[in-house]
C-alpha cells in the first residue's frame, strides 16, 4: 500500500494521491489531501501557504520544514524545491487547535528567504506569521532557526506563554488586538473561550459570591437578587431564607437581636415579639425572666418604695401598704417603724 508499479518495481505514490497496493495511485479528491507513500486521503484541516521572499537575489531551492503549533497541539509540514516569490500550499490533517506559532527548522542542501506563511482553518480568518525576508541558513541538522507566535490573540483566546488557548471559566476576550483574557466582575460568569460573561442569576434564598450562588446566612433572606438582606432585630429566620418571620418569646422574655432573653429583677414582659421589659411599680417586685410584677406585703411600720420593705425613720409613720412614709405633725413624734404618731413635743 502506497506504492504504485514503475520501471519494473515499485515506487510511492506523489503527494496528493493514495494506493492499496495496486499497479497505480489514484488522486485525492480536492477536499482531501494525503503525504507520499498514502494508502488514503484525509481531510484539509488546515491550508498552510508558504510565501518566499520577493527580492531578485532572494536564495531558492532549500528544503525546509515547518511546524504549526495550536491550542491542542502540533503538526509539521516539509518544503522543498520552493523558488523566489512563490507560494506554496499544503496541508494539515491533524487537529491543533487554534493556530498560535509557527517555527521553521532548516534542512537540505540550500538555504530559503521567507516572507509569510499563513495558516487558515475552515472559517477561521487565515493567521499570518510575518517573517520579513528571513534567511534560513544551511545547517546539518535540524536545530529551529525562526519561531514566529503570535504578540495578540483572536476573541476567546488569550495568551499562555507563547500560545494562544482559550480564555478560561469567568474570564473573557472580545478583541482580537488582545493579549489576555479580561476577569468577569464577581457578580458574573462565563464558560471556557467566552467572548463576554454574563450576570449571574440566584435563586430565592440565594446571593451572588465569586461568579456563583451562595446560601443566605441565618437572619438574613433575599429573592434571588445579588446580596441578601438583614431581617429587623424582632425577626429571624434559618440559612437560605426567602422571608423572615416574627420571633415569638416565651413570658418573662424580650425579643433582642433576633432572639430572646429574660427581663431583669424587678421587670416584667408578657412575652410574645415586645421588645421592652416594663418596669415594676415601687411598691412591687420580680424576680428575672419574670411575667408579671408582684405588691410588696409590708407590715405597719415599713413603706414599700424602691422594690422593697423599708423600715420609717423617727417621726414618720405609716401603715401597712403604704409606699411612703408621713412626717408626723410638729406637735407629735414616733420610733422607728410607726405606725402613727404619739405624745407631744414639750417646749
Amino acid at each position: 500500500g502506497g506504492q504504485y508499479v514503475k520501471n519494473h518495481g515499485c515506487d510511492e505514490c506523489p503527494q496528493n494521491t493514495y494506493s492499496t497496493g495496486v499497479t497505480s495511485c489514484t488522486d485525492c479528491p480536492s477536499t482531501q489531501t494525503s503525504p507520499e507513500g498514502s494508502t488514503k486521503c484525509y481531510e484539509k484541516l488546515y491550508d498552510v501557504i508558504i510565501k518566499t521572499a520577493e527580492k531578485n537575489n532572494a536564495r531558492t531551492g532549500g528544503t525546509f520544514t515547518v511546524k504549526i503549533t495550536g491550542d491542542k497541539g502540533s503538526d509539521t509540514v516539509s518544503v522543498a524545491g520552493i523558488e523566489r516569490d512563490e507560494e506554496k500550499t499544503l496541508y494539515l490533517i491533524k487537529d491543533i487547535g487554534l493556530p498560535s506559532c509557527v517555527t521553521v527548522y532548516n534542512g537540505g542542501e540550500n538555504g530559503v528567504q521567507l516572507s509569510w506563511v499563513k495558516v487558515s482553518h475552515g472559517s477561521y480568518t487565515t493567521t499570518t506569521f510575518p517573517f520579513p525576508d528571513y534567511w534560513i541558513e544551511d545547517h546539518d541538522g535540524d536545530s529551529p532557526e525562526l519561531g514566529n507566535c503570535r504578540a495578540k490573540c483572536p476573541p476567546r483566546y488569550g495568551k499562555d506563554g507563547k500560545l494562544c488557548k482559550p480564555c478560561g471559566v469567568n474570564t473573557y476576550n472580545s478583541q482580537d488586538t488582545a493579549s489576555a483574557c479580561t476577569d468577569c466582575l464577581s457578580t458574573q460568569t462565563s464558560p471556557e473561550g467566552s467572548t463576554s460573561c454574563r450576570n449571574v442569576t440566584c435563586t430565592g434564598g440565594q446571593y451572588v459570591k465569586n461568579h456563583g450562588c451562595d446560601e443566605c446566612p441565618q437572619n438574613t433572606y433575599s429573592t434571588g437578587v445579588t446580596s441578601c438582606t438583614d431581617c429587623p432585630s424582632t425577626q429571624t429566620s434559618p440559612g437560605g431564607s426567602t422571608s423572615c418571620t416574627n420571633v415569638t418569646c416565651a413570658s418573662g422574655e424580650k425579643v433582642e437581636n433576633h432572639g430572646c432573653i429574660n427581663c431583669p429583677a424587678n421587670t416584667s414582659s408578657p412575652g410574645g415579639n415586645s421588645t421592652k421589659c416594663e418596669r415594676c411599680q415601687g411598691n412591687e417586685k420580680s424576680h428575672e425572666g419574670a411575667g408579671f410584677c408582684a405588691t410588696l406585703n409590708c407590715t405597719d411600720g415599713e413603706a414599700a418604695y424602691n422594690h422593697t420593705c423599708n423600715v420609717r425613720p423617727y417621726n414618720t409613720f405609716a401603715k401597712s401598704g403604704d409606699t411612703n412614709c408621713t412626717k408626723c405633725p410638729s406637735t407629735k413624734v414616733s420610733n422607728l417603724k410607726a405606725s402613727k404618731c404619739e405624745g407631744s413635743v414639750t417646749l
